[in-house]
């Protein structure tokens, strides 16, 4: 409408991109807020995408460029200086030719696409690894795509990156057959796609795998890269949607609408950049597994296809052929552009399922409605938001972004798959889980620590949340049958948040210092104290679920509790035997579900063994635990001994962990 939000103003779909390529940097190292790198790139100043992106950082050293009518070349530019200059041409909507020349490193020029051939200086040559002084204008920028660079930032129209198993044909796009190239022959580091179809998916997925000078390059699909323009108009009409209703029961003017959507403009503009930021996340946890998350989104794949969802061969995702072959040359499993198509897919079902379950109307996840909105809105505009015509496809579409973005997009899969649950389940459990364990702080965390931290050490925190919640998911599945968010977080928020204050003193001598050396570890790779400490517990707090359910179900002191299941779970090294089904081989499916349920049954029985202690009259002289381990000691010797057995050895097996596990079990009985 006449009243809303400008794009190229507001500058949104290269915002939304450059998250990508702030988010791409730090994988690399590189600080691209605040220490100079090179690009090359597609486009001009007077372009929306191409424009506003190569403002989006006064560090951008922007070496060579082109659009429809003119070559830009600077073989060695001063980022300040020429940010301004480009600042200037951006605001007066002018091309290449109207940059002031002086500005331009020794060797730089701007040349005519028109001219027959280019003189090109000795800087030029090298800069762009040409051998010789004349060039015509396609050599110079195919070049320029080819070039050694931090990024390719893509702002202009075509394709200009294919595979090699595509003829130019294939592409459709003859206007730059004669330029193009194939992603293996990409230098670049890194790519972002401000605009449409700057390659070809299988372009993108041989640059993934064999560009960047055979390391393969960092990049993820145009549809994730520039989707904050979408974004941003879904929201600005939803946002209209609840302010007409605002306006026909006369709570607000025409006049003071319009006002409102102008002062929201940057509100608006966080709430859609957040997406991109939590969907660059969610693709490098996935991609960090490898092969190792092949057999994972495989399966998903297979679902997805099996419902008739997804063509795998259309949407140009791999088959197990394709997959052992990677495998076997030591490449990638999945590559970013492929998980970027697969996180889509498994959203779209997500988002479906929520729709056509009651979930919804949840009255606990009613504040999930009011957080899509601006906080502008919250007060004046509460009671309209539940009236909303489009509220229950608006908390589908928060509450699937959420899990997904957090969790990956085979989380919710496998947890259909580990308990028979559906999606409306698994995501209330997924929510209980979030809750319980106060997740959004530690999350909120880890982000506070980009460019402080090394990248890796940032993914190794996520993934530590991703398993406790993980965990606390999959445990609320198995233990109940029906699902109430906000009784189930009433009933239960107080006992996880004493377990989590009093775990420190509750812990046995033994899995104290571990704790320390937990924390140390943290500390080590440059996490701050007060993270590192939060952090150095997770591993622990898994413990969480059974300690709270066996108190508030039996009536018993949390911290009572706590500590005699830890003083068990000490006494039956059952830490040790946790660490040790982690690092079980979880080649495929069947491996990682026997993993799971060698984790599950001994929390099982250690919730079991602590009522069983708890139920022993009280100790005069010596705690429970020491009064019931001298009642078990007969079985306790055989059990320890086979300890012992499994922990002399090499490579243990789940055959040798299950053997562990029917002693316990005898134990319990």
């Amino acid at each position: 409408g006449s009243q809303g939000y400008d794009h190229k103003k507001m500058g949104i779909t290269a915002r939304g991109a450059w998250e990508s390529v702030k988010h791409h940097g730090r994988q690399l190292g590189i600080d691209t807020q605040n220490e100079d790198f090179t690009v090359v790139g597609i486009g001009d100043m007077g372009g929306d995408v191409f424009g506003n992106g190569m403002l989006l950082s006064k560090h951008i050293q922007l070496i060579g460029t082109f659009n429809h009518l003119h070559i830009f070349v600077d073989p060695e530019p001063d980022a300040a200086k020429t940010y301004a200059e480009r600042e200037r041409l951006f605001k007066a909507g002018k091309g290449w030719d109207g940059y002031n020349q002086k500005l331009l490193s020794k060797g730089g020029a701007i040349f005519e696409r028109s001219a027959k051939s280019l003189k090109i200086s000795p800087q030029v040559q090298k800069r762009f690894e040409l051998d010789k002084n004349t060039v015509t204008p396609n050599e110079l920028m195919r070049a320029i795509i080819g070039a050694k660079a931090d990024l390719f930032w893509n702002g202009g129209i075509g394709t200009y990156i294919k595979a090699k198993t595509e003829s130019d044909a294939d592409v459709s796009d003859r206007a730059n057959d004669d330029i193009r190239l194939n992603g293996a022959d990409m230098q670049c580091r890194m790519v972002g796609e401000g605009g449409n179809l700057g390659a070809t998916q299988a372009g993108r997925i041989e640059y993934a795998l064999m560009g960047a000078g055979g390391k393969g390059g960092l990049i993820n699909t145009d549809a994730l890269d520039n989707s904050a323009g979408v974004d941003s108009s879904d929201h600005e009409v939803n946002i209209k949607i609840l302010l007409q209703a605002a306006l026909e029961d006369g709570t607000i003017t025409t006049k003071q609408r319009n006002t409102q959507l102008v002062k929201m403009t940057d509100t608006v503009a966080a709430h859609v950049l957040r997406n991109n930021y939590l969907q660059n996340q969610a693709i490098t946890l996935k991609a960090a597994r490898g092969v190792k998350g092949n057999d994972t989104n495989y399966n998903l794949q297979d679902h997805l296809v099996r419902r008739g969802q997804l063509d795998a061969k259309v949407e140009g995702l791999p088959d197990l052929e394709t997959l052992t072959g990677r495998k076997q040359q030591h490449q990638a499993g999945y590559t970013r552009p492929e998980l970027s198509v697969l996180m889509a897919y498994a959203k779209a079902e997500i988002y479906d399922d929520i729709l056509a379950s009651s979930l919804p109307k949840s009255a606990a996840l009613q504040p999930y409605l009011k957080t899509y909105f601006p906080a502008e809105l919250h007060k004046k505009y509460s009671t309209h938001m539940p009236k909303h015509r489009l509220w229950r496809e608006i908390i589908a579409t928060v509450l699937t972004n959420n899990v997904v973005n957090r969790m990956g997009m085979t989380f919710v899969n496998r947890m259909k798959t580990e308990t028979g649950a559906d999606t409306a389940d698994v995501l209330a459990a997924y929510l209980i889980s979030k809750h319980l364990y106060e997740v959004d702080s530690l999350w909120a965390e880890v982000e506070r620590l980009d460019n402080i931290v090394p990248a890796e050490v940032q993914f190794k925190l996520l993934a530590e949340i991703k398993k406790l919640v993980e965990y606390g998911t999959f445990w609320v599945l198995r233990n109940f049958k029906t699902l109430n968010f906000g009784s189930m977080v009433d009933k239960y928020a107080a006992a996880f948040k004493r377990i989590n204050q009093e775990l420190e003193k509750a812990l046995p001598a033994d899995q104290r210092t571990q704790l320390h050396n937990n924390i140390s570890d943290w500390c080590n790779a440059g996490v701050p104290d007060d993270i590192a400490i939060r952090f150095a517990a997770l591993k622990m707090l898994d413990i969480a679920p059974d300690v709270a359910h066996a108190a508030i179900n039996n009536k018993q002191d949390v911290t009572t509790v706590l500590k005699t299941h830890l003083s068990v779970g000490g006494l039956l090294k059952l830490p040790q035997l946790h660490s040790v089904a982690n690092k079980l081989p979880q080649e495929d499916n069947w491996q990682r579900i026997a993993s799971l349920a060698i984790n599950d049954s001994l929390h099982t029985n250690q919730r079991a063994l602590t009522l069983n202690v708890l139920a022993l009259p009280p100790a005069t002289n010596s705690d429970r635990v020491k009064v019931w381990a001298q009642k078990q000691e007969k079985y306790l010797e055989a059990y320890h001994r086979q300890i012992t057995a499994l922990e002399g050895t090499e490579h243990p097996t789940h055959a040798m962990l299950q053997a562990v596990l029917s002693q316990l079990k005898g134990i319990v009985r």
